[in-house]
């Protein structure tokens, strides 16, 4: 059974359910007119939705903490929207919580969506040219000289190499 509560801030306008869906609350003419709002998306992919009481206060809204405002209580201070199972789109109240940003980011690196390694757009190499850098380096070989190899610069190799970065390969 889905539940409904106020939107924080638009009490008697928008409701969201523990289902992760935000409907318009009309009331005209003596009856209740319920309509479900389409999402649309952000620039990080998280579904969000335009609010507004008059025309001139329109604001788009992240699903994920309306929900957990409606239901579980405002934010706490230095906490974010965390999703357990790291979909940004399943905003059901059983998948979120308030949390560390630190915590979200284990969350990240645990359900494989962070964007480290090759999966970052930046990335100059792929895991597997770390692992071999990582051979080479064993094998005897320089660090200009795997430098040169991969066209990268020594220092970068040097911090593949302590751990600095690509430290999960």
């Amino acid at each position: 059974m889905e539940r409904w509560r106020p939107v924080v801030g638009y009490e008697g306008f928008y409701e969201v359910s523990d289902l992760g869906r935000v409907r318009s609350v009309f009331h005209g003419q003596g009856r209740r007119i319920d309509r479900v709002l389409k999402f649309s998306y952000d620039k990080n992919g998280r579904p969000s939705v335009g609010l507004y009481k008059v025309k001139a206060e329109y604001r788009r809204r992240i699903v994920g903490p309306l929900v957990l405002m409606a239901f579980v209580g405002p934010r706490p201070s230095g906490l974010e929207c965390c999703h357990g199972d790291g979909n940004q789109t399943n905003n059901r109240l059983s998948n979120l919580r308030w949390d560390t940003h630190a915590s979200n980011e284990k969350d990240k690196i645990k359900n494989g969506t962070t964007n480290r390694g090759e999966r970052n757009g930046r990335a100059r190499l792929r895991s597997a040219d770390v692992v071999r850098m990582k051979s080479l380096w064993a094998a005897g070989w320089r660090v200009c000289d795997i430098a040169s190899k991969f066209n990268i610069y020594p220092s970068y190799v040097t911090r593949i190499l302590t751990g600095w970065i690509w430290r999960w390969n």
